[in-house]
Formats: C-alpha cells, structure tokens, sequence
C-alpha cells in the first residue's frame, strides 16, 4: 500500500475497544477492524466485567482480550489497553462502532499531512433508520457530522480519535461515567498538544435509542453530567452554569441546527426536531436539579 502523501511510513497502531454487554454489537465492530487496509495494528478488546457472552465472541478473533477485574467504566478499560499496546498511535473506537475499510490509512495520512498533529480524530455515522435514534445522533453528534474541511478541535470523543503515544506521556482517562474522554482532552492540549478533526475518518455508529423514554434518560444523564464536570473539572460552560437562567433559551439547540444547516441532513432534522427539543428539555431539567445540589458544596 503507498499512503497519500507517498511517504514511506508505516507505524504501528494499537487499536483498544472497551465493552461491557456488547454481545449485540461486537461482532460486527471486531469484523470491521480486522478488514482495515492498513496492514500495521493490533487491536486490544478490553471486556469491563461483561455479564452477557461478550468475551466468547471475541475469543473468536485474532485480537487481544484483556478483562477488567471489576466493572469499572470505559475510562478505567481504556486505561488498561493503553498499558498494553505496543503502536507508536493508539487509536479509540467503540464497541457499538463500525469503522471503515480505510479508517487506519486515513488516520496514517492525516498525521502525515499534519506532523503539529498530536491526535486526529473523525466524523460519526448513523447507521439506524428509527426517528429517536436520529434525534440522539443530531443532540449529541451534530458537532462531528462529517462536513467541511481538517480543522482544530477542543475535543474529540473516544469512538473515533487517536493520539501519538508520545504525546499522551502518562495521561490517562479518569474513572467517570461521563466527559472522562472530554476532560483528558482538555488536560492534553493544556500541555501544548493540537487536536485535529478529519471529516474523512469515519465510523458509523449503532448508537439506537430504543424509545422516546430512554432517550430522554440519556438527555437527562447527559445534564447531571455537564453540571459535575463543569464545577469540579473547569471545562468549558462554567460560565454558562454561573448563570443557569441561560439555559432556558436553550442555546444548545440553536447551535445544533447553526451545524445542521451545514450539512445534508436539514430535512430529517426538522422531522425529529420536536423530539431533540423534548430531549433538550430533561437535559435543562437535569441542569437546575443538579445545580441545587451541587451549589450546597460548590460556590462559583
């Protein structure tokens, strides 16, 4: 294979999936990473304490199983792949994700084009058809629907990015059960590292709402969330919680349909809109709730 640049460059890459119960997906994710045209990787499953056959299916291929030895969250998985790869980049993905044949090469030739590049990550896919599964893709993927052109980023999630193992020096995700990948992120570039999006590097995600019920739990757990990691970890949107009236204009939905209207989903998206705004309303309500709680230890 001779990358897009013609350099002759070839690096090793360790590919590492967290999973917990991911029987119905992780088939077709290992499947997906085992046809890569990119010839130089490894791929490191890290089973969380699974209580399906998890394991049994990945037992199947040839690719690393490694187990965590209590169910710890993806962050705590992750963590126990990076001390076991061995490639000069460490690419993350997830265990409902399919990536493309050419996501690797892809990878390869952007850190090429882009040696002040210490992670690349890519765009996100939706691969199910049902309206609810559509409005979570566009409230909470709208930021890394494939469209434009290789720009910088603040953060990039862990389903579609990698980094240079170099670069990483001793960081390592945090035990949350929420925004780990989005704080390490931030702790990354505080030491100077550049984080590029790639439209190109794609996966496609099987991230299916069920209902309109677990939707709008997600919404809501994704609220409680913003709060914690907000106060506790200095992330963007402090300000914004210092003044929570804000949030009843419900900026979130402006910004998602100022990226909406960018790409080539604007006729779907006004069809879940009604759904997106039920799911903006738990997250606000999940924001205030927890804000009260919060602001008895926490002052701004």
């Amino acid at each position: 294979m001779i990358l897009s640049t013609g350099a002759n460059y070839y690096p090793k890459i360790s590919i590492v999936v967290p999973a917990y119960n991911a029987s119905k997906t992780i088939d077709r994710c290992v499947q997906s990473l085992l046809k890569q045209n990119y010839k130089n990787y490894e791929i490191i499953i890290v089973d969380d304490s699974s209580t399906d056959n998890t394991s049994e299916l990945i037992k199947k291929y040839p690719v690393k199983l490694l187990k965590t030895p209590k169910n710890s969250g993806a962050g705590a998985a992750r963590n126990i792949g990076i001390e076991s790869s061995r490639g000069e980049i460490i690419a993350f993905t997830d265990s409902d994700c399919i990536a493309l044949e050419n996501w690797l090469e892809e990878m390869v030739n952007t850190f090429i084009k882009l040696p002040e590049a210490s992670a690349i990550g890519g765009g996100v896919l939706n691969v199910n058809v049902d309206i609810i599964s559509w409005a979570d893709y566009f409230s909470n993927f709208s930021e890394f629907i494939p469209t434009g052109t290789i720009r910088e980023m603040r953060t990039i999630p862990t389903l579609n990015i990698a980094y240079k193992m170099e670069k990483l020096n001793g960081l390592r995700f945090l035990n949350l059960s929420n925004t780990e990948d989005t704080i390490l992120n931030m702790q990354f570039r505080e030491k100077g590292n550049k984080i590029f999006f790639n439209p190109n590097l794609l996966i496609k995600h099987n991230h299916r709402r069920v209902d309109l019920k677990s939707y709008l739990l997600k919404q809501e757990f994704y609220g409680k969330w913003f709060v914690y990691s907000r106060i506790h970890y200095n992330l963007p949107g402090k300000k914004l919680i210092k003044y929570k009236y804000l949030f009843l204009l419900f900026p979130r939905i402006v910004l998602i349909i100022k990226r909406i209207i960018k790409t080539k989903y604007i006729i779907k998206f006004i069809k879940t809109l009604p759904i997106v705004f039920l799911g903006e309303i738990s997250r606000t309500k999940a924001i205030f709730y927890n804000l009260r709680t919060f602001n008895i230890y926490t002052t701004f």
